[in-house]
């Protein structure tokens, strides 16, 4: 799936343009995918960290004055499989 981005070029985004969860700079079919990806976890209760369109995290209240922060990476894309 086309997310703009393959994990192996990760570090070749020096100035994190394209790693940007809105980046302007993918393709729009990649665009569409981020979307889709963004209403789903965020539907789920993620918040998504915005410099990194695979970085997502959940707080979840554990108790008085007490959270667990829950960490979720999407790291596969279509061109890890070569």
């Amino acid at each position: 799936m086309d997310m703009g981005i393959s994990t192996a070029d990760w570090m070749k985004d020096v100035d994190g343009s394209i790693s940007q969860t809105d980046s302007s700079e993918i393709s729009d079919e990649a665009k569409h995918h981020r979307l889709i990806m963004s209403h789903a976890l965020e539907g789920a209760g993620f918040v998504n960290y915005p410099g990194e369109y695979w970085h997502w995290s959940m707080e979840i209240d554990i108790g008085p004055y007490q959270t667990e922060t829950h960490l979720l990476c999407i790291v596969r894309s279509e061109y890890d499989d070569d």
